[in-house]
């Protein structure tokens, strides 16, 4: 219901996150943000941990793709995303 009534007052564009990175708690927000015709934008949220790969990010980015999403975000809430990761990263 929150979506809906978003959607009604105005809102077009919402930025999905889960902080553990996990597509299946994002899925169903993303789904419902779909179905009532808004943005869906799939959210990465930046960290750095030796299971942190860029392979991890392209894998995390696909399965959101799959999800149906209109664009992905990478939320670097911490502000360690280096300007040359942010270029692998995107660049991939």
């Amino acid at each position: 219901r929150f979506v809906e009534r978003a959607v009604k007052n105005g809102m077009d564009v919402f930025r999905v996150f889960d902080a553990m990175n996990d597509p299946r708690n994002m899925k169903a927000a993303l789904q419902a943000v779909r179905s009532h015709g808004a943005h869906a934008q799939g959210t990465l949220s930046y960290t750095t941990s030796p299971a942190h790969t860029l392979q991890t990010w392209l894998d995390l980015t696909e399965q959101l793709l799959e999800t149906g999403v209109d664009s992905i975000a990478i939320k670097d809430m911490s502000g360690i995303l280096t300007p040359m990761a942010a270029y692998e990263l995107v660049s991939e």
